[in-house]
């Protein structure tokens, strides 16, 4: 009964990050599986977009790498070191569901909200980078994409 409720409820989760994501339509015109809003100049980011509101990338890698740069700012520069903080900046309340992405990530990551992310760890990082573009844009990237935008966007392996 346990091993159903379980399933249930991660089932009710993920239908959560479906309604919280973006479509894929929205990913195949934008490139930005982040849903980062437009505000940066980032590298790889495309000359003509389509979206008002989404940065557009020349490719899903270059998403990828903003991501992981913003996450990694977030770590270094304002000292954000758990789930709880890091959704509470990058999905803040007055533009998501907070806590609902809170509990989503932090069951994807296996870890309570507010246990220490290594940030300095490739492994732990990919994890986290691809949870929140599943939450995000409701889609898996291949694996050399994902690694891709890793190392271009500072970690290493």
């Amino acid at each position: 009964m346990r091993a159903f409720f379980k399933g249930v409820c991660y089932t009710l989760l993920l239908v959560v990050a479906f309604m919280m994501g973006s479509s894929l339509d929205t990913l195949a015109a934008t490139n930005n599986p982040g849903n980062i809003k437009i505000g940066n100049d980032w590298l790889g980011e495309a000359d003509t977009c389509k979206s008002t509101t989404f940065e557009c990338f020349d490719d899903v890698s270059y998403g990828v790498r903003a991501v992981t740069k913003i996450l990694v700012n977030y770590h270094r520069l304002h000292g954000i070191n758990n789930i709880h903080e890091l959704v509470h900046r990058y999905a803040p309340p007055h533009e998501n569901n907070t806590q609902n992405y809170i509990t989503m990530l932090s069951h994807m990551m296996g870890i309570k909200p507010t246990d220490m992310i290594d940030f300095d760890n490739y492994n732990t990082m990919r994890h986290l980078v691809a949870s929140i573009i599943y939450i995000e844009s409701n889609t898996r990237l291949d694996s050399s994409t994902l690694d891709c935008g890793l190392i271009s966007g500072g970690l290493r392996p």
